[in-house]
C-alpha cells in the first residue's frame, strides 16, 4: 500500500488485497502517524476486491480511533471488507461508475464436524460486528442490514444504490462511460482488473531475485525460493495467512472457552456454599459473559448462606396476632409466616401490601426480599 504526503493531505492508495502484505493495517499505522505530524487530513483511495477478515477489522479498528479526519473515495471496486473499511471514514464518496459489495464474512479452514461449528459461531460473531457497523452508516435496522446485505448473496451495488442504501454520502461524476451492473455479475475479477488498468495501478515488481529472497525471508514463507514465480510467490503469502487467521479462531474459542469455565468454576463454589440458588447461577453466568467475571463476582452475594426459598424463620408470624391482612394472606395452615419468593410474589401483587411489611415488620421484608432476590438489601 502506498502513502504520501501531498496537496496538505496525506493521501493512501489501498488499491489491491486486505492481507499484510498489500493493504496492510501497519502501514494504516504509518499513515495516520504522517497525518498527525502534519496536521493533515487523511485521504484514502480505494480500489480493493476485499481479503483477510482479521486484517480488516484491525483496519477498521485503527482508522476509527485515528484521531485526524479520514476522507475516503471509491474509484474502483470496494468489495467485502473494504466495504467495512469505508465505514471507519468521515466522509464517503464513490465515482459514478464504481460499485460497492457486501456479504457475509467467510474464511477457509479445515477440520472435524466440532471445529467447523466452532469457526462457524466466531464467523456469526463476526457478522454480527460488521452487521452493526453497516446499521450505524445507513440508518437501518440490524434486522433490515441482515435482510439486504448479509444475507448469504454477493449484493452488489452502483454508485446511485449505494448512496440511496445510506453507504455513502456523495457521488463522484466522471463524466465516463458506466460500466453496468450486468458486467460486474457475469465477470467480476475481469471488470476489478479492467478498472485496475483503467487505474494505473502498477503491479508488484518481484522480478529482482534479492527481493524476492529478502521477502521470502522476512515472511518466513514456505515452499518457495528466489527461483520461483510472482504469482507462486503471492499464493504462499495468501496460504500463509490463511493458517494464521485459523490459528487466530483457535486462540479466539480458547479464550472464550476459558473464560467460560472460569464463570462456571466460580458459580458453582457460589451455589455450593448456598450463597446463591441454581437459577441464579444462570442469570448470574450470562452477566459474567455480558460483563467480565470481575464484574459478575463484584455483584455476587456475601459470604452468608442464603435464606432458602420455602424456609420457615423463627419469626412464627400469626396472622391473628399482627393485624396485617397483607402478612395474613401468605400465612400457611398453622399461622408460620412462610418467607419464600413466591410471598413476595403475591404480596407484590397487591397494593401496599409490601409497603405495609416494610414499615411495620422490616425483619420480615428483609427475609422476603433475601428470598426473592437473593441478597441483602443494599
Amino acid at each position: 500500500m502506498q502513502f504520501q504526503f501531498i496537496k496538505n493531505q496525506v493521501e493512501v492508495k489501498a488499491h489491491g488485497d486486505i492481507y499484510p502484505y498489500d493493504i496492510s493495517n501497519n502501514d494504516f499505522i504509518k499513515a495516520i502517524a504522517l497525518a498527525k505530524e502534519k496536521k493533515s487530513i487523511l485521504f484514502i483511495d480505494v480500489h480493493c476486491f476485499g481479503g483477510s477478515v482479521i486484517e480488516g477489522n484491525l483496519i477498521y479498528n485503527t482508522l476509527i480511533n485515528a484521531g485526524v479526519k479520514k476522507h475516503l473515495d471509491i474509484t474502483g471496486i470496494a468489495a467485502s471488507m473494504a466495504t467495512v473499511m469505508m465505514m471507519a471514514a468521515d466522509k464517503v464518496r464513490m465515482n459514478d461508475d464504481s460499485f460497492i459489495m457486501l456479504h457475509r464474512p467467510t474464511c477457509a479452514v479445515e477440520g472435524d464436524a466440532e471445529e467447523l461449528q466452532e469457526t462457524a459461531k466466531v464467523l456469526t460473531s463476526m457478522s454480527g460486528t460488521m452487521g452493526k457497523r453497516y446499521s450505524e452508516k445507513s440508518g437501518k435496522t440490524i434486522d433490515e442490514v441482515n435482510a439486504l446485505w448479509l444475507n448469504g448473496k454477493d449484493n452488489w451495488m452502483d454508485a446511485t444504490e449505494a448512496l440511496e442504501a445510506g453507504l455513502i454520502d456523495e457521488i463522484i461524476v466522471t463524466g465516463r462511460q458506466p460500466i453496468s451492473k450486468v458486467e460486474v455479475l457475469a465477470n467480476t475479477k475481469g471488470i476489478f482488473e479492467k478498472f485496475t488498468a483503467r487505474l494505473n495501478v502498477p503491479a508488484p515488481n518481484l522480478k529482482k531475485t534479492d527481493m524476492k529472497k529478502d521477502l521470502i525471508a522476512s515472511l518466513k514463507l514456505e515452499g518457495v525460493n528466489e527461483a520461483s514465480t510472482e504469482q507462486e510467490i503471492i499464493e504462499a503469502i495468501k496460504k500463509q495467512r490463511t493458517t494464521q487467521d485459523a490459528t487466530i479462531l483457535d486462540l479466539q474459542k480458547k479464550a472464550e472457552d476459558d473464560k467460560e469455565k472460569a464463570i462456571d468454576d466460580l458459580l458453582e463454589e457460589a451455589a455450593t456454599a448456598e450463597q446463591i440458588t441454581a437459577e441464579q447461577k444462570v442469570t448470574y453466568k450470562e452477566v459474567g459473559k455480558a460483563l467480565g467475571i470481575d464484574k459478575m463476582k463484584a455483584m455476587l452475594p456475601a459470604g452468608k448462606k442464603l435464606v432458602a426459598p420455602n424456609a420457615r424463620l423463627d419469626l412464627m408470624i400469626k396472622s391473628t396476632t399482627t393485624g396485617n391482612t397483607a402478612v395474613a394472606s401468605v400465612a400457611t395452615a398453622n399461622g408460620a409466616f412462610d418467607i419464600s419468593a413466591k410471598s413476595w410474589d403475591e404480596l407484590a401483587a397487591q397494593s401496599g401490601a409490601l409497603e405495609s411489611i416494610e414499615e411495620n415488620k422490616p425483619e420480615v421484608f428483609a427475609a422476603l426480599y433475601k428470598a426473592k432476590w437473593g441478597t441483602e438489601i443494599k
